[in-house]
C-alpha cells in the first residue's frame, strides 16, 4: 500500500490507505465543516460522511447534496446519519435530488438507524435519487428502528433494484421498522 493524502474537513492528514490513482483522493466530511479544499490536480472519488448526533439535521444534508452536485467524479458515497432523530423526508429530499448525478457512484452507503421521522415518502425520494445510478455495484442501506416505513415504501425501493445490472451486493436493514408486515 502506498500513502495517500486524506482529507479531514481543510486538514491533510497522511494515511496509509491503498491509492486509487495519483490524482484521486478519499474525502472524511463532518457535518460541522463541508468545505474541503482539493489539493491541485486532485480528484475526489469518495465521500464518507458522520458526525455526532447533536449536529446532524435536514440543513446539513442539504449542505452535502450542494457537495455532491459538484462532485460528479465519485465513486463512493458513505452517508451517516444514525442516531440522529431529527433528519426528515425533507433531509432525504435534499440529499437525493442530486445523487442521480452521480452515474460514475459504484457503492452507496446511507445510515439512517433510529431516524424516526423517515417514512415512506423519504423512500420514494431515495427510489428516485438512485434511479439513475446504473454502475451500482455495492448498497447497504440500514433504517433500523425506523417506526413509519410501511410494506409499502419498501416495495417501492425494491423495484429500483431491478435498474442496476452491475449490482451484486444489496444490505437491507429495517428491524423494528413497526408498521412493517412479514410475510413467509
Amino acid at each position: 500500500m502506498e500513502s495517500e493524502t486524506t482529507i479531514f474537513a481543510n486538514q491533510q492528514l497522511k494515511s496509509n490507505t491503498q491509492i486509487y490513482k495519483p490524482h484521486q483522493i478519499q474525502v472524511y466530511l463532518n457535518p460541522s465543516n463541508l468545505e474541503v479544499n482539493l489539493p491541485k490536480k486532485k480528484v475526489a472519488i469518495g465521500y464518507e460522511f458522520s458526525g455526532e448526533t447533536n449536529l446532524m439535521n435536514d440543513n446539513v444534508l442539504k449542505r452535502l447534496s450542494l457537495k455532491i452536485r459538484s462532485s460528479r467524479n465519485l465513486q463512493k458515497l458513505k452517508v451517516d446519519c444514525s442516531k440522529c432523530g431529527v433528519i426528515t423526508d425533507k433531509g432525504l429530499e435534499f440529499l437525493c435530488r442530486d445523487l442521480k448525478m452521480l452515474t460514475l457512484l459504484n457503492t452507496f452507503s446511507f445510515d439512517l438507524a433510529h431516524c424516526k421521522l423517515i417514512t415512506d415518502k423519504g423512500l420514494k425520494f431515495l427510489s428516485e435519487g438512485l434511479k439513475k445510478l446504473t454502475s451500482l455495484k455495492t448498497i447497504s442501506l440500514n433504517f433500523l428502528g425506523c417506526k413509519e416505513i410501511t410494506d409499502q415504501g419498501v416495495k417501492n425501493l425494491s423495484q429500483v433494484f431491478k435498474r442496476f445490472p452491475s449490482l451484486n451486493t444489496i444490505n437491507l436493514c429495517f428491524v423494528d421498522a413497526k408498521r412493517l408486515l412479514i410475510r413467509a
